[in-house]
């Protein structure tokens, strides 16, 4: 599948404690021991701007685990390790320093870009050591060059050793349990050998692996279906655009919120998002230039290169709705600068739920505020939800953005939003969503 990266494999035969060991670590949930870690790295330097974990994969591959601050757009991205500055660490085995990425002529290309974008200038990298091998790194970056120096060896190393043998803890489990399975009465097939370990001694790994191979099904086989939903001028009653919406068409039966957040959590977030991306965009080729078009995607998958460059290549511009799984990236502003000048407009969506969509919408400063519909629900009944709502709208206008109320269910609803200044709205009372050769026939021909 074009643009589908490289992914760790799940369980498999071939050899079990390679399998067992390696979900080990990728299943460390990264937002919680690894997660951890980086953030208290960084915090306790007073020079790092952000920090990360990333391992080996097969292949010759590094996976970002966890990240923290200025490295926040890394997380979950696997890329080759001779196209990252981690080479030098893991071939050495030892700390490397880069003292100004603009300058260090061990920097790549690639490197030397993706420092750019990121604003990173210099960066301390340690490898991770298990059974004597490197087998991943610990980095801290910074925006200022020459940030780290040789008193910071010490104590980001120690953290390294930690992780180093917390793996060489698990290798050694494995490696009692290979001996074990290798015993010659005991004769079972490899696969379910695995399968079996991982239910016994990590039952959630054995959960997340099913899931794994259930997400990927979905991405492969290409089971996502999508929907549009119109959006409303709520004064003169016409369509102005549509929402595009994923219908994901397997077992067991979940929302789309829920498949990707899920896909999100075993490393398969942005592979979905891109998935339902081009299935959306095809499907919107159908749709007149005269409505707006626009798609869900998470913050991490809205500063993925490949993410990027599907939406820079579309034939029209389209509004990318931004949903709040995960705080945006501090960076992500600068990253998305490019897609903006193209014509691409930002949408915060769900505004309203709580303090970080809110803190997103001061950084980005979107085209489009998007109502939460827990304000449309009640909101002719509650006087806070109509002062938030009314607050929100006033706020739009002063950074010159407009205000669409979703999850409009009734009449009530929909005269006061318009009496509180909100122009535009969508919910199942206007329409609900629906594949798009019903508006083709219904609509579009009268376009």
């Amino acid at each position: 599948m074009r643009g589908l990266r490289p992914t760790v494999p799940g369980l498999s035969g071939g050899n079990i404690v390679r399998d067992l060991v390696g979900e080990l670590i990728a299943s460390i949930d990264p937002q919680s021991l690894l997660q951890r870690i980086v953030e208290q790295v960084c915090v306790r330097m007073p020079t790092a701007s952000g920090a990360s974990v990333a391992l080996k994969t097969p292949g010759d591959f590094l996976e970002v685990l966890a990240t923290y601050g200025a490295t926040g757009t890394l997380k979950g991205r696997v890329v080759p390790i001779d196209d990252t500055f981690q080479v030098y660490p893991l071939g050495s085995g030892r700390p490397e320093i880069v003292d100004d990425t603009a300058t260090d002529a061990r920097i790549t290309p690639q490197v030397r870009e993706l420092s750019q974008q990121l604003g990173v200038r210099s960066c301390l990298s340690i490898p991770l050591i298990s059974e004597g091998s490197a087998i991943g790194t610990l980095s801290v970056v910074a925006h200022e060059p020459y940030a780290f120096g040789a008193s910071d060896v010490a104590p980001v190393s120690a953290v390294a050793e930690f992780l180093g043998v917390l793996i060489s803890a698990s290798t050694q489990l494995a490696a009692l349990l290979k001996d074990l399975l290798g015993a010659g009465s005991i004769r079972v097939d490899s696969r379910a050998a695995a399968d079996l370990l991982a239910s016994v001694l990590l039952p959630e790994l054995s959960e997340r692996d099913e899931l794994r191979r259930v997400i990927d099904d979905v991405v492969m086989a290409g089971e996502i279906v999508p929907v549009f939903q119109p959006i409303f001028d709520l004064i003169t009653g016409e369509v102005i655009g549509f929402e595009g919406l994923s219908r994901f068409r397997c077992e067991p039966t979940r929302s789309p919120d829920k498949w990707i957040a899920l896909a999100h959590n075993v490393r398969r977030g942005i592979d979905v998002e891109l998935k339902a991306l081009r299935a959306l965009l095809k499907g919107a080729l159908s749709i007149p230039d005269k409505y707006l078009v626009s798609v869900n995607l998470s913050p991490l998958a809205l500063a993925d290169p490949i993410i990027q460059q599907e939406l820079l290549s579309y034939p029209r511009g389209v509004v990318v709705e931004l949903t709040e799984r995960e705080p945006a990236p501090e960076l992500l502003g600068e990253s998305v600068e490019p897609l903006r000048q193209s014509g691409i407009r930002l949408a915060i969506d769900d505004a309203g739920s709580g303090f970080a969509g809110l803190t997103t919408i001061l950084r980005l400063r979107p085209d489009i505020i998007k109502l939460d519909r827990e304000l449309t629900v009640g909101i002719d009944t509650d006087p806070s939800r109509r002062a938030l709502a009314t607050a929100l709208t006033h706020f739009a206008r002063e950074i010159d953005a407009y205000t669409v109320a979703e999850g409009i269910e009734t009449e009530v609803q929909m005269q006061l939003l318009r009496d509180i200044g909100i122009r535009y709205g969508q919910g199942y009372f206007l329409g609900r969503p629906q594949p798009v050769d019903v508006f083709e026939e219904s609509l579009f021909s009268r376009a």
